[in-house]
Parts: structure tokens; sequence; C-alpha cells
């Protein structure tokens, strides 16, 4: 058997990933997909394995070479002194020690360098023969009934892996496999415990970029910052007074954002443990406060008395204020492509605002009670989504400030809105009733619905959603009550242009 292409990519990965090359690393990844593959292959291929595979290559061509009577390539140059770099040591070691483990028969050679065949198969990421969704949407996996109650869920950036945080102090790393067509089985990779003391529910969860680091906060105010690869503790921070409700790595990952409920924000730069900055906020508390990285030295938050402020890290007081907002600001969010900040409030608008600028752009009025959801899509950055109390959607065109369409078949309050990220532009919605709706934004019409309240008569609390999150590849949705938590497989189609 030889390898596959996808088999090949891994290899290549692991390699990037085991030597510590971040920077082509991330374009690799991007490129090949072959990340994806980790929850697969990654319990079955041994450490160094492109290098033992590399090293039995060249033994195994000196043998044909010498069988068959003709000259081995030089590979002299290969014995050129490496720079005495962190990186370039790492990788020859690696070389090294697989050379060794082959002379030392710790290794068995594999004559075509093929996969274990007891491997399963890597998930189907294929396009289905129908082009119809399921009416009903059905869960693939549905969280045990536990005495906690989730808080937070976040997809690695990268993997098929969720960090599940719940009241029961510990967040825990699973990795998916599919079971079957219909089933999905989590497998879990890690556990982050936030210790002991009673009743300290984790609050919030974050993964590095590269998915190298988690963070979590806690109801006392404490900041941990674990090693993801080692699962070690790197940091606690204690700064804040009150519960924090917000985290958010910056683009880069060196920094970390953690805002509490008083609204006092806390910068920490991860790699050198240092804090970079701290912004002491009023001492009543603040609604739903909320922030977003605009790059990695700038950041927006939802500001006191209805305001939104700008601010940079180097500086101990925001840049700018931005106010027209009549009440508390619930939500803000960032779009990198159109450099547009937007941002929700309890008077029923949204506004949309420029960087450069302290007046809204565009003032985007039509819902009837406060804005609990916004997003920008990832396909089409000038379309921004806004969900309400009043049960409705509303589709805007950033450029233009208009509104675009009117989703109104939620019953009750929407909390949850998630553009997919990749193949069929779609937009999941949820409610405070436990409906969750799958829009096609080619019709603006729903094309699947799951009731998760009537699935689960033995829920101990209604299913309301509250949150709702894709992978990055777009083919699974994870979806927060509560206290349960569901995945849903969601076949991935080609965009329709």
């Amino acid at each position: 058997m030889s390898l596959s292409s996808d088999e090949l990519n891994y290899l290549i990965w692991r390699y990037l990933c085991e030597a510590g090359y971040d920077r082509s690393l991330q374009s690799f990844q991007d490129d090949s997909g072959a990340h994806l593959f980790d929850a697969v292959f990654g319990a079955h291929i041994p450490p160094n394995e492109l290098p033992a595979l590399v090293q039995r290559g060249i033994q195994y061509k000196m043998l044909e070479c010498k069988a068959k009577g003709i000259p081995f390539p030089d590979l002299s140059t290969f014995d050129a002194k490496p720079s005495k770099t962190t990186k370039t040591n790492a990788a020859k070691y690696m070389m090294d020690q697989s050379m060794n483990d082959f002379a030392n028969g710790s290794r068995d050679p594999v004559v075509s360098g093929s996969f274990p065949a007891d491997i399963p198969e890597p998930p189907e990421y294929v396009v289905p023969e129908s082009d119809s969704l399921p009416d009903n949407l059905v869960p693939t996996w549905t969280s045990p009934i536990g005495p906690g109650k989730f808080v937070d869920i976040q997809w690695h950036p990268y993997l098929l892996q969720l960090a599940l945080a719940s009241t029961q102090s510990y967040v825990e790393c699973s990795n998916i496999f599919a079971r079957s067509k219909t089933e999905d089985l989590l497998k879990q990779a890690s556990l982050f415990s936030a210790g002991t003391k009673p009743n300290n529910e984790v609050t919030a969860v974050a993964w590095h970029p590269l998915g190298v680091r988690l963070a979590m906060s806690t109801a006392d105010g404490l900041v941990w910052v674990w090693n993801a690869t080692t699962q070690s503790l790197e940091q606690v921070y204690n700064q804040h007074s009150s519960s924090v409700l917000a985290l958010k790595f910056s683009p880069s990952g060196t920094y970390l954002l953690s805002v509490d409920c008083t609204h006092s924000i806390l910068i920490v730069d991860c790699d050198t443990g240092l804090i970079r900055q701290a912004y002491q906020g009023p001492m009543q508390e603040v609604l739903s406060p909320d922030a977003e990285w605009i790059d990695s030295l700038l950041f927006v938050s939802s500001g006191t008395q209805n305001t939104v402020s700008l601010f940079k890290i180097s500086e101990k007081k925001p840049l700018r204020i931005l106010k027209g907002h009549t009440a508390p600001v619930t939500v803000v969010k960032y779009d990198a492509t159109t450099e547009t900040i937007a941002s929700g409030s309890k008077d029923c608008s949204v506004r949309l605002w420029k960087s450069t600028s302290t007046d809204a752009a565009f003032v985007l009025e039509g819902h009837k009670a406060a804005i609990k959801a916004l997003q920008f899509s990832k396909q089409n950055p000038q379309t921004l989504a806004s969900a309400s109390s009043d049960g409705s959607i509303r589709l805007w065109n950033t450029e233009t400030g208009q509104q675009t369409a009117a989703l109104d078949l939620h019953e009750s309050a929407v909390l949850s809105l998630e553009f997919r990220p990749t193949g069929q532009s779609y937009l999941v919605s949820g409610g405070a009733d436990g409906v969750l709706l799958l829009w096609d934004l080619g019709k603006f019409q729903p094309v699947a619905r799951c009731d998760l309240s009537s699935l689960n008569m033995q829920a101990t609390e209604p299913q309301c959603i509250v949150q709702s999150q894709w992978s990055k590849d777009g083919t699974r949705l994870v979806v927060m009550c509560l206290d349960r938590a569901y995945l849903l497989r969601i076949p991935l189609r080609p965009m329709t242009l």
C-alpha cells in the first residue's frame, strides 16, 4: 500500500507541529486542511514519523542501488552544519532520534510507508447525492444530563475538537469521531481544572489562534492560561475583582483580553506572562460586557453609559468613545475586510462605525426589541445579520446601510446567530424556545429545522439556545443550551453563485 495525499499531508503537518515551524504550519494547514485529520490519525501515528519514513526510504534506496549495481546519489550536502537556532536544532534532533530508533530496532521498517490497516477512514466531507436537506435536523450527539450547566463551548481553531466549559470548575476538550452517518462520538482528549474551590464555576473559555494555548476564567475573577499541548498551567492572573465574562486572544495570539462584569479590562502578554495593560471600569455591574479585537494592538469594547470604546493597548485611556446609542450596548462585532464596527443595543438599533471616526456611518433600525446577537458573514463581509428579543432576524448591507432581508419565523427571542464559514451559504439561528433554524441565504428561506425542546423531554431546563458555532470546515454545528449541548452534522455542498 502507498500513502494517500491526505496521509502525506498529515505527516507533513505533524512534522511542522513537532518542529515548531509556526508560520509554515499556519500556511500549510490553511492550504491543505491536513489538520482536520488529526482526530483520525493522531492516536495511531508515533512522534517523528515523517523523519523516520524519510530515513527508511533512504536506506531502502541504498539497498536497491547496491542490488542493481548503480551509484547512490551523493547526500553529503545534508551534512552541512545547521544554524544554531532552537527550531533547527529541534528538527535535527528529531531526525537523529528517528535514525537511532531505526538503528537499534525500536522501530519496525515499513516497506511502502503505509499507515496501519486498522486506522479508520477520515470523516466524509463529500457532496451528497441529494441536493436537499432534511426537513428536521437530528443531533448526531447529545451531552448527557449532569449536575453542571454549560457556560461556553469553543471549537479548536483547526481540529475537530471541542472545549466544553461547565459550572463544574473544569474545561473538557473532546475529539469528535464519526461513528456512523447519523451519529458522532466524543472522546475526551484533555481536562483543564480550576481546582477544588467550592462553587468556582468556569465562566468563559478561549482558544489561541493556533490552538497551542487554552484560556479560561472562573467566577472568582481568576484567568487561567494553559499550554494546550502539554496540558500544563502557564499563568494565573488575579487582577479581576469580579467574574470574567469575556475572553479573547488577539489575532496574533500574543495578547489575551479579559473583561469582567464591572467592565474592568485586563490585557496580558501570553508569551512573557506580563500584564500589558489594565483598564478600571465602574464599580457597578455592566450588562453583558463584550469586546472584539480589531488587530493585534487595537480592540473595541461595549462601553459604559450607552457607548462603545476603542482602545489601543499602549494607551491607558480609550482612543475614541463612540456615542449615539440611547440604552446599554449589548454586543459589538468587528469585520476586518470592511473595517467596520457593529454595535447592538437595548435601544433596538444597530450602529455601524469606522475606527477612524466617532460618528456612526449608519444607524440600522427595524427591530422592536433589544439586539441580542450580531454576526458578519464570513463569505460576504458586506452582509451583517442582527437578531433581537422580538424574534426577528435582519440582514443588512454594510456598505449602503440598507436592509436586504427580514427573517421572521422565530416565535421567541433569537439569542444566537452564526454564518457558515464555507460551502453553501447558510445562516443558523437559535431561539429561546429551543428552535434551531438553518437559512439558505440564496433564497432567504429556512431549509432545515430542529426543535430541541421536543427532542429532550427529560431536560432539567428549558432548551433555550444561547450559543451556536460552526466548525471551521462547516460540516458540524455545536449548539449550547442551559444544561445540554448538541452536535449536528450539516451536508457540505458547494456555494451557489
